[in-house]
């Protein structure tokens, strides 16, 4: 319900952030190793997600200066 009222890009996020902890955990109860590839691409998703919002945070901050 909460993911319908947010924005499309931050709705991405969280759900590569389910992903992420997913993975996590996985590995901590079942002790599933996932292929390096599978990690290396789910760090590519989640810093190019955090580039995103860092972007939009300075955008909005030098809209409010104006």
């Amino acid at each position: 319900m909460r993911l319908r009222r947010e924005t499309l890009s931050r709705g991405v996020t969280e759900m590569y952030a389910q992903l992420v902890f997913a993975v996590v955990l996985e590995r901590l109860f079942f002790g599933v190793i996932s292929f390096l590839l599978s990690v290396l691409g789910a760090a590519v998703i989640m810093s190019s997600s955090l580039c995103h919002h860092e972007k939009k945070k300075t955008e909005a901050s030098s809209r409010q200066c104006r």
